[in-house]
């Protein structure tokens, strides 16, 4: 019982000579947090206005881009099914969702004369990416007697301006140019954002050949 005593004793650890070990501490003090997130806010009111600026000539890039692919794809359209076909665009101040003035767009198909005779199938109105618009449209057809109930109101048809291809794929009247830039519709105007970021889209009046530049 002694030994037994003893060892017990023996292999009791040693408390008195431990010492707690801290870790140092991880945490940041007021004062450098205030200096970090000046520093975060001074970075970021520089930089975002040239990021804004970055972002908002993208998006007019992007629009010419997208309204040049579907004016080929139009006159594609026309070339295959044989029928004169338009891009029309709104440009009504009379319609009242300001959504669509300036910025829809939606082909269909004409007669010879531009009269509206129905919508491609399966086409819906598509939109310009937002704070773009169409800023005008020189020597632009007038495709008469459009219909939409949803946009225009039951039983009311709209005079649109747009282009017309012919079944042929060249370009009905002479040639075309859309330009397309920074823009916005508010209070029953078109307003122009930034006169120095547009891009011209032409069309050919003998080909039909979509090309970017006024050359």
């Amino acid at each position: 019982m002694k030994n037994l005593k003893l060892n017990i004793q023996h292999s009791t650890p040693n408390t008195q000579h431990q010492h707690a070990v801290h870790p140092p501490n991880p945490h940041f003090t007021l004062i450098e947090l205030l200096v970090v997130l000046g520093i975060v806010i001074i970075i970021f009111s520089i930089s975002l206005p040239a990021f804004l600026t970055m972002t908002k000539g993208q998006s007019v890039e992007i629009a010419a881009r997208t309204i040049g692919s579907k004016l080929n794809a139009v006159r594609a359209y026309a070339i295959t099914h044989r029928e004169y076909t338009a891009l029309v665009f709104i440009t009504d101040e009379s319609v009242s969702n300001n959504r669509y003035n300036y910025r829809a767009y939606r082909p269909c198909i004409v007669s010879s004369s531009g009269v509206f005779e129905s919508w491609v199938q399966d086409e819906k109105w598509e939109y310009f990416p937002t704070s773009t618009a169409l800023l005008s449209l020189s020597n632009s057809s007038t495709i008469t007697s459009v219909e939409d109930d949803k946009v225009f109101g039951n039983g009311i048809t709209k005079d649109l301006i747009g282009v017309i291809f012919k079944s042929t794929g060249d370009c009905l009247g002479s040639r075309k140019t859309v330009v397309v830039g920074e823009g916005v519709y508010i209070n029953n105007a078109l307003k122009q954002l930034n006169a120095d970021n547009t891009i011209d889209i032409t069309v050919d009046m003998y080909t039909g050949r979509v090309s970017y530049g006024s050359d």
